[in-house]
């Protein structure tokens, strides 16, 4: 461990009143040390503090992950980071506002190609993430504003690899407030853009299309300047979502045409809202999702929670001791089953006297809350299990220099060995950075994301914790600002996805395929081996990478949606595709001698492996027919069995021993049986492709009868044509060239003289 420096200003407290107080009238070393609200008003604890002195001490830092932090200048951070997968390996990348960029970042603390970004202006708030285009890609997405009264600002749109989406930036009449906040309004299977644009003293909501159009109803004014971000959810129980907006004095809900709601815009007298985006969740067990948000009122703050009428939810509001800044949080704080509403407050003090408060949801006090005191809180609490005790930790920002985070116990106590330093420059602080919990890397273990900001020389310094505590999902609530990565303030536990259909693993290749459940709003699959996440894929099939013969294995596949994961299907397989080869090249030559039907099968050896081949099986319409030796390569049937389509399907597989085990199927050929008394091919013959999977060729071969034609078609899995070839009669092998398609399941059709056969095959890129 490397030991740091960390400096701490202290404070001699000489007045206690709390009084608000113009932002702009303070000293610089004063303004540093507080964040104004929406109208550019601070509440302080005591104006008349004096620096006295630095004071320093020795401490050893906690282990960060390797190639961490990473340092930006001339920049600030709001709000945290949010992770996701933009490339192809298992691991999540993490990205944050930064100044006047968006930057992404891998695990070890390197560039992700094509980032970072940059703006014209500053990001204010984290980025979000989500399918904006339908395209089955995630785009990034962050509003910005100039960093004076937001006269000026543009909306941003990046495709993974950094470039920018079409139709972006928009320049907007005014800056963009706080996160940019996704939703498929229209569940149309792509996500709208919602932002709160200020242009002092107007306000606006702003819905955008992917393409950056304005959607119609939209704009709708505001009051005033907004007051924090967009949120959007049904709370109606209409299966139709809601747009909440804040403005400075009041609480707006649009429908989707941009009507206002019955009972809004909703003024609680006496109180104003600066940053706390509403969190939409139902929280009294009545079936519609309630509006839960903080606000500052004179000295003081308060929670409200209000209906779809703009009533009050019973037991609320509650009030705290100083402003509120922060977005509500939830999570089940005393584990009863439901639950609880989480919130710290803030005020200018140089000394220590904000708490946490927790209320269960009908505004009781949880056991050991509030509790503290603390710093200022000014960004949303973190709820997660962050010791591995099977009890939540609640982690919160803090406005001191060199602090770092702080971390408070489900009883109220302070956690032991906390805070945790971030930031290698004495006056850093994590005021108002959210911070941000997750697997990210997929060691079962749970990282921790944070920031802080050098308010003497805007130096933002992003920060990876590694931990040895299992990532607990039950108990992981509130683990990125604004819920989720599209910040759209819906917390909904109970929701569930439909998961893939159909799940089947080919042993002898490793290899896992699915279908895809009934829906529009689905984005991809996450693929599991032995339930570690290994790939994120938008294709239907996965084939396994390095593992070792003879080991059983658990193959799992989830469907992974805007807003959420299905459960893992799994299937367990014995891999064996190094030790046991099927036989190559099955032929079949059909004729007919009366009364008879006769098939001359003939195949090659398969390749040579560490097993010993020691005969083979030969398979008629997925039956064994006959096994014979492992030097016999051909085999005369009269009078194969039919199926109910009469066809005769024959497939031939190798057995083996030290060890024993049976191969896969080798190459299938299908046979119709004949009628004439003349001895003939069969109308068409021997249809099958070669190799099978293939990247990005493989021969399809085929035998059409003297005197027939006959139509080779090509189909996607979806059924689409890609392309059709007419052949006379005789043997063809009709090369197909997949360069131009995408990995996955392909059909190929054969038709002539009446008759038709498909068959399967499998792009692997």
């Amino acid at each position: 461990m490397k030991l740091f420096k960390i400096i701490f200003i202290i404070f001699i407290t000489v007045q206690l009143s709390a009084i608000v107080v113009n932002y702009s009238d303070l000293p610089e070393d004063i303004q540093r040390t507080v964040v104004p609200d929406m109208e550019g008003k601070v509440l302080l604890n005591d104006l008349d503090t004096q620096l006295i002195g630095n004071a320093s001490f020795e401490r050893e830092l906690p282990q960060v992950a390797e190639g961490w932090p990473v340092s930006y200048t001339g920049s600030n951070c709001h709000n945290g980071a949010i992770y996701v997968n933009m490339d192809t390996d298992p691991e999540a990348e993490i990205l944050f506002g930064v100044g006047t960029k968006i930057t992404a970042l891998n695990l070890d603390g390197s560039l992700v190609e094509g980032w970072p970004v940059q703006l014209a202006f500053y990001i204010w708030s984290s980025p979000a993430a989500g399918d904006i285009d339908g395209d089955g890609e995630i785009e990034i997405v962050c509003t910005s504003r100039n960093n004076t009264n937001a006269n000026t600002g543009a909306l941003y749109a990046f495709e993974l690899n950094g470039t920018a989406c079409t139709g972006f930036p928009v320049t907007q009449a005014g800056g963009g407030t706080n996160n940019a906040c996704l939703y498929d309004l229209d569940s149309d299977g792509d996500m709208e853009i919602l932002v709160n644009v200020r242009n002092s003293p107007q306000g606006w909501v702003y819905v955008y299309d992917g393409d950056g159009s304005v959607d119609d109803g939209f704009p709708q004014e505001l009051d005033y300047i907004p007051g924090a971000g967009i949120s959007a959810g049904d709370i109606t129980g209409d299966g139709i979502p809601e747009i909440v907006a804040l403005s400075y004095n009041m609480l707006h809900v649009f429908d989707l045409q941009g009507d206002i709601l019955p009972g809004f815009p909703l003024e609680n007298t006496g109180y104003t809202y600066s940053y706390s985006q509403p969190i939409i969740y139902d929280l009294d067990d009545d079936g519609l999702r309630e509006i839960i948000w903080g606000g500052c009122s004179g000295s003081a703050g308060a929670v409200f929670a209000v209906n779809e009428d703009a009533s009050s939810v019973d037991g609320w509001p509650q009030t705290t001791d100083y402003w509120i800044f922060g977005t509500v949080s939830l999570g089940d704080v005393d584990q009863d089953g439901s639950l609880d509403v989480v919130i710290g407050d803030q005020v200018g003090s140089g000394t220590p006297v904000d708490q946490i408060f927790a209320w269960d949801a009908s505004g009781n006090a949880i056991a050991g809350f509030p509790a503290g005191p603390t710093n200022a809180i000014y960004s949303q609490i973190g709820i997660a299990d962050l010791d591995g005790d099977d009890e939540v930790e609640l982690m919160i920002d803090d406005n001191n220099f060199g602090f770092g985070y702080n971390a408070y116990n489900h009883d109220g106590t302070q956690c032991v060995d906390w805070p945790l330093p971030c930031g290698t420059i004495w006056s850093s602080t994590t005021m108002g950075i959210t911070p941000v919990f997750g697997d990210v890397d997929n060691d079962n273990e749970i990282e921790i994301m944070g920031a802080a900001t050098d308010i003497m020389g805007w130096v933002v310094e992003c920060y990876l914790w590694e931990t040895d505590t299992v990532w607990n999902e039950d108990l992981a609530y509130m683990i990125i600002d604004g819920v989720n990565i599209q910040h759209n303030g819906l917390y909904d536990p109970s929701i569930t996805y439909d998961p893939p259909q159909n799940v089947t693993v080919d042993p002898s290749i490793a290899l896992l395929t699915w279908s895809a459940p009934s829906t529009d709003e689905l984005t991809g699959f996450n693929v599991y081996l032995d339930g570690i996440l290994v790939t994120f894929t938008t294709n239907l099939s996965y084939q396994y990478q390095d593992l070792i013969p003879g080991y059983t294995y658990i193959a799992g596949v989830s469907a992974v949606y805007d807003e959420g994961e299905s459960e893992i299907i799994e299937v367990e397989f014995t891999y064996s595709y190094f030790i046991f080869f099927p036989p190559q090249n099955l032929e079949v030559d059909h004729y007919y001698a009366f009364p008879d039907n006769i098939y001359d099968l003939t195949w090659d050896e398969p390749e040579s492996c560490n097993a010993t081949l020691i005969n083979y099986n030969i398979y008629v319409n997925d039956e064994v027919y006959e096994t014979v030796a492992a030097n016999v390569l051909e085999l005369t049937i009269i009078n194969a069995p039919i199926n109910a389509n009469n066809e005769s399907v024959f497939y031939i597989t190798a057995l083996y021993e030290n060890p024993n085990g049976e191969s896969g199927p080798s190459n299938s050929v299908t046979c119709i049986p004949m009628t004439s008394t003349e001895n003939e091919i069969i109308v068409f013959n021997n249809l099958s492709n070669f190799p099978n999977p293939f990247n990005p060729t493989t021969t399809i071969s085929f035998d059409i009868a003297e005197g027939t034609t006959g139509t080779l078609s090509i189909y996607s899995i979806k059924g689409q044509l890609i392309e059709a070839h007419e052949f006379n009669s005789g043997h063809h092998d009709h090369i197909w060239n997949a360069q131009d398609q995408s990995s996955g399941i392909y059909f190929y059709k054969l038709e002539t003289g009446g008759s038709s056969q498909t068959r399967k095959m499998l792009l692997l890129k």
